[in-house]
């Protein structure tokens, strides 16, 4: 595992920039030795997903860009960068019927710590997330 930038991905503020982080993401710790990747995957979707959907990334020309770190102790932060919106990202009371305002919520269970920092054009949105890279897949 490498300790420092692992990747940049810089990508259209639309619906296909969620999937196409999923992947990326995927792919780039499983490349740099990563075995259990799957809470990465699933917190740089949820913050992706919430960019495009409640920033001005998703606006027309909007962009969201995916940094993936490498920390000590086993750890990967995930900063998915937006350009800034009038809502505070914050944990949400989502209903059992709702069929959104749990992404944040997901995400905090899956990290060790999660936060937003201003810009000067937006605003970071990260999660610190363990990663066992000895970790063996127990369906294997």
């Amino acid at each position: 595992m490498t300790l420092g930038a692992l990747g940049i991905l810089v990508l259209p503020g639309t619906t296909r920039a969620v999937a196409v982080a999923r992947q990326w993401v995927g792919l780039v710790l499983e490349a740099d030795g990563w075995k259990s990747t799957d809470d990465a995957v699933l917190a740089a979707s949820e913050l992706t997903a919430n960019a495009v959907r409640h920033t001005y990334s998703g606006t027309s020309g909007g962009r969201v860009t995916i940094a993936l770190l490498g920390m000590a102790g086993d750890q990967v932060r995930i900063d998915v960068i937006d350009e800034g919106g009038p809502l505070v990202p914050r944990i949400m009371e989502a209903t059992s019927g709702a069929l959104s305002g749990r992404g944040l919520r997901l995400v905090a269970e899956l990290s060790t710590a999660w936060g937003s920092n201003a810009l000067a054009a937006g605003r970071c949105v990260w999660a610190l997330l363990p990663m066992n890279h000895d970790q063996v897949d127990e369906w294997q």
